[in-house]
């Protein structure tokens, strides 16, 4: 077990990780971390007022319109400093390659049936930005219960 999760981490490190520091234990804590993503966010999008969908721990979820298009897409911001309060070298370390890992699986499940699609990925000094499909339909925990579905369905 303890081999193929040392095999899976340096397989995603190698592959996905765009951080510009080393993905190891930092020497002394960054500032500011650059992963390498485009940092262009509002040419491409606008955001719309009012319009946010969600909020959890770690960010917001906004509604944004693409300029070229006019079509609509859920842009994930997501904080890259945890609060410092709070978090140690490492939980920084490790919420910034959980958020590099979420960005990885949205690329390689990208066209997959029942699953997001992710459309952009952008950053500033302070957040990132994922820009995904826009589900508007609501949670699909609070769908479940409003009418029976058959096995086949489901």
């Amino acid at each position: 077990q303890k081999d193929w999760e040392d095999s899976l981490s340096f397989f995603l490190m190698d592959n996905f990780c765009h951080c510009s520091f080393r993905c190891g234990p930092p020497t002394s804590a960054p500032t500011a971390f650059n992963l390498g993503f485009p940092r262009d966010l509002t040419s491409h999008f606008t955001f719309l007022p009012g319009q946010k969908l969600g909020k959890g721990g770690f960010g917001t979820v906004h509604l944004v319109e693409k300029k070229t298009t006019g079509e609509k897409f859920a842009c994930k911001e997501i904080r890259k400093a945890l609060d410092p309060a709070i978090a140690t070298q490492q939980k920084q370390l490790r919420h910034i390659e959980n958020v590099s890992r979420e960005i990885a699986v949205l690329k390689k499940l990208k066209g997959s049936l029942n699953v997001v699609n992710l459309e952009a990925v952008f950053e500033d000094d302070t957040s990132i930005y994922i820009v995904t499909e826009c589900c508007c339909g609501g949670e699909l925990i609070h769908k479940i219960g409003i009418r029976p579905y058959s096995e086949q369905t489901v």
